[in-house]
C-alpha cells in the first residue's frame, strides 16, 4: 500500500499549472490514490488595501465541485474537481486542508528572485511551513527516463526520534523510486569543523571525520542494501550541496526533511531552508516529522 492515498493538487492556473496537473494525475494513477484538484481563482486587479483586507479576512468559499472517474489503461482514477475564489493560493489550500483530510499536497514549484527570498517569505515556503502534511513541489521539467531520486539525509544526530524520521525518509524514497522506476541515491552534507563552544579539544582529523560520516551513512542506508556508488558525502551546507548534486545527477526528484529543527542554526543541521527550496529546479518532496504516524497507517 502506498504511503499516499489521498492527494490534493492546488493550482492558480499560472504558468506551471498544466505540468503540475499532469504530474499529479501521473502520481495518483501510479499510486492508485484518490486525487482532488483545487483550482483557485485569484483577484486579477485590486487596490493594495483591498488585497490586504482579503488576505487577512477573506475565507475562500467552494463555488462548486464535481466528481469524475476517467478511465486509464488498466486503472481507474478517482478524481474530484473543486473551484474556489481566494485572495491567495495559501488561503485556499489551508482552508481546504482544514475541512478535508489528505496525506499529500502537490503544488507548483515557483522560481523567486534572490531579493524576494532575502527580504520576504515566498508563497511556497509559507505553505510548506503551515501545511500539516508532506508537500510535493513539481516543476515544469519532465522526468527523465530511468532518472534519479536523490534523498538528502542528516546522519550526525543519533537520537531515536531522528533515526525514526530518517527511516521514514528512506521508506518513502524507496517506495517512490520503485513506483516511478527511478534510481535511488542518498546524500548527506557535513561540516568538517565543530562550531560549538568547548574548552576541550575534541577535533577529529579530516580523514577520521570523513570515515565516521561514511559509517553513519552506511548504517542509515543498511535496510535498503544500497551499493556504495549510490551513497554520497558532500562537505558544505545543504543549501549549496543539495542543489549542486541534483543538477549534476539530473535528479527527477529530491526528497528531504522539513521542520525538524527550529533553532537559530537549524540550517546547519540539514533542515530544508527557503533558499534551498528556491534553488532546486527539479521536483521536491518535503516530509515532516509530525506527519510520520499518519504516513505509517
Amino acid at each position: 500500500m502506498c504511503h499516499f492515498s489521498r492527494v490534493l493538487v492546488a493550482t492558480d492556473d499560472g504558468l506551471h499549472a498544466k505540468p503540475a496537473l499532469r504530474k499529479a494525475i501521473h502520481f495518483a494513477n501510479q499510486s492508485h490514490a484518490d486525487l482532488t484538484v483545487l483550482r483557485v481563482q485569484l483577484p486579477k486587479q485590486a487596490a493594495i488595501s483591498q488585497w490586504l483586507q482579503h488576505l487577512l479576512m477573506m475565507a475562500p468559499g467552494i463555488s462548486h465541485q464535481r466528481q469524475k472517474q476517467p478511465s486509464y489503461p488498466d486503472k481507474d482514477l478517482h478524481l474530484i474537481l473543486k473551484h474556489c475564489h481566494a485572495a491567495t493560493l495559501a488561503n485556499a489550500v489551508l482552508n481546504e486542508l482544514e475541512h478535508n483530510e489528505y496525506d499529500l499536497l502537490i503544488l507548483e514549484h515557483h522560481e523567486y528572485s534572490t531579493f524576494r527570498c532575502e527580504f520576504s517569505h515566498t508563497d511556497d515556503w509559507l505553505l510548506l511551513q503551515q501545511a500539516p502534511l508532506p508537500v510535493l513541489f513539481v516543476s515544469r521539467e519532465p522526468w527523465e527516463n530511468d532518472g534519479k531520486l536523490l534523498t538528502a539525509l542528516e546522519v550526525d544526530e543519533e537520537s531515536d526520534p531522528h533515526r525514526q524520521f530518517n527511516r521514514q525518509l528512506l521508506d518513502v524514497s524507496d517506495e517512490l523510486a520503485k513506483l516511478f522506476s527511478m534510481e535511488l541515491h542518498l546524500l548527506t552534507c557535513y561540516q568538517a569543523h565543530d562550531l560549538s563552544v568547548s574548552f576541550e579539544n575534541k577535533d577529529l582529523n579530516h580523514h577520521t571525520w570523513v570515515a565516521e560520516q561514511w559509517r553513519r551513512l552506511r548504517q542509515t542506508a543498511e535496510p535498503l542494501a544500497l551499493e556504495d556508488k549510490r551513497l554520497h558525502l558532500a562537505a558544505g551546507l545543504p543549501d549549496d550541496m543539495v542543489p549542486e548534486a541534483a543538477r549534476r545527477w539530473h535528479s527527477n526528484l529530491v526528497v528531504m526533511g522539513a521542520g525538524e529543527h527550529a533553532s537559530l542554526l537549524s540550517s546547519l543541521k540539514g533542515r530544508a531552508s527557503e533558499q534551498l527550496l528556491n534553488q532546486l529546479r527539479c521536483d521536491v518532496l518535503a516530509l515532516k516529522p509530525h506527519a510520520q504516524q499518519a504516513l505509517l497507517h
